[in-house]
């Protein structure tokens, strides 16, 4: 349809927006509208802080994840912990089979209650002695352990190591002796205890408490032995 363009009077189409002939403004340009709101896509998604592409919004499940992974860890230190325990020969009442028929091995385990007894005996008060930890070393010459006794008031003082060597011509023993009880509070005594009780590869270890009954009816026969 046509119109009259008001300044120049020319005929225009109703559709045009400016005059042909004079450039008369017809109509002024409607602005776009603004776009809607963008549909929200099933997923939700965030983008980061450097401008990159979207990145999906995973929720909880990092969190379930996690906590999955550190029950599971937990889980293993405990497993790995009790088998180390029950491998540990410190606290073994049995002697490492592995070792069976080496003779000084043998003769280290041999050793062990006859060797408490001589400590046993040397105890001030014997009724209810706690023993420790024993290592028989040196092919049955050397006895490292621990033991709780009672002292002269009736009370345990804890754990007190000890070396029992019965090693002749051994350079750590005063001369004419052929065995001595060392304690741990004497003078000497760490270097004792490094180089007497350690690094034997055919040592026995023992839970000197499984021990006791042996060693009490074993100690009458050690009374005599002067130490």
């Amino acid at each position: 349809m046509l119109v009259k363009c008001p300044e120049c009077q020319r005929d225009v189409s109703d559709s045009a927006t400016f005059c042909p002939g004079c450039g008369f403004v017809l109509k002024r340009p409607v602005a776009p509208a603004l776009n809607a709101a963008p549909t929200p896509t099933p997923r939700e998604v965030y983008h980061d802080s450097s401008g990159g592409k979207p990145k999906p919004k995973l929720g909880c499940l990092p969190t379930g994840l996690l906590i999955v992974g550190f029950v599971f860890l937990v889980f293993l230190a405990i497993v790995v912990g009790q088998e180390g325990s029950h491998g540990s020969g410190a606290t073994n009442s049995a002697p490492n089979v592995a070792k069976a028929g080496n003779p000084e091995h043998e003769a280290n385990l041999r050793a062990i209650p006859a060797d408490m007894a001589r400590v046993y005996d040397s105890l001030r008060d014997q009724s209810g002695v706690k023993w420790g930890t024993m290592t028989g070393t040196r092919n049955g010459t050397t006895l490292c352990g621990s033991v709780n006794a009672r002292n002269a008031f009736g009370g345990y003082a804890g754990q007190r190591r000890f070396i029992f060597d019965q090693a002749v011509g051994d350079p750590g023993l005063p001369p004419g002796r052929d065995a001595y009880l060392h304690w741990e509070e004497h003078k000497g005594f760490a270097r004792e205890w490094n180089r007497l009780c350690l690094g034997d590869p055919n040592s026995v270890t023992l839970d000197g408490q499984s021990q006791a009954a042996l060693v009490e009816a074993l100690a009458p026969q050690e009374q005599d032995s002067g130490l």
